[in-house]
C-alpha cells in the first residue's frame, strides 16, 4: 500500500443526510485527494454504513472516477455504534492487499484511532503520528498517510 487515508464524513442536516455544504466539502476533499494520489495506482474505497458516510463516499467516488465502494457497520461509530478500532483495522487490512491506495470514510472517533493503529503496525511511522492522538479532523477532511515518504497530512488544507 502506498497511501492510507482516513476521512470524516461531510456536514449533515437535521435528518442526518449529507447537506449541500457536506457535498461541497466532499468535492473539495476529492480535489485534494487527486493531487496527493496522482493518476496512477488502484484505489479501494471503504465506508461506514451510516447514511451520511455513504452519501459522502458516493460524492468522492463520482469525483475520483471510482465505480465501487464497500460499506461496513464496523466503520460506524456514534452513540449507538461502539468503536472497535482493532476490528475495523482488521477489515481494512484484509481488503487492502491488492490496492495502492486505501480511503476509509468514517466518523470522528476513527479519525484519531485508525491512523495510529495503522502507523504502529504497518509503516514504522509511530513516532510521527503520536501527535495525532488528541487530534481529529473536521467534517469533510482527512488524514492522508503517504507510506512511501512516511508523511501524514490533514487534507484539504
Amino acid at each position: 500500500m502506498k497511501s492510507f487515508t482516513v476521512a470524516r464524513h461531510g456536514d449533515y442536516d437535521e435528518c442526518l443526510n449529507l447537506s449541500d455544504g457536506g457535498k461541497t466539502q466532499m468535492r473539495e476533499l476529492a480535489r485534494a485527494l487527486k493531487k496527493v494520489l496522482g493518476e496512477e495506482g488502484s484505489t479501494l474505497l471503504l465506508s461506514s454504513s451510516a447514511p451520511r458516510a455513504i452519501q459522502s463516499v458516493q460524492v468522492l467516488s463520482d469525483e475520483l472516477g471510482i465505480r465501487e465502494f464497500e460499506t461496513y457497520d464496523e466503520l460506524w461509530s456514534d452513540n449507538s455504534h461502539r468503536e472497535d478500532a482493532p476490528r475495523a483495522m482488521g477489515i481494512i487490512l484484509n481488503k487492502s492487499d491488492e490496492f495502492d491506495n486505501v480511503i476509509v470514510m468514517t466518523h470522528l472517533e476513527y479519525t484519531t484511532s485508525l491512523p495510529l493503529i495503522f502507523a504502529k503496525k504497518n509503516t514504522g511511522m509511530q513516532g510521527f503520528v503520536y501527535g495525532l492522538y488528541y487530534s481529529s479532523v473536521p467534517k469533510g477532511s482527512a488524514w492522508h498517510m503517504n507510506c512511501i515518504e512516511q508523511t501524514c497530512d490533514c487534507i484539504p488544507e
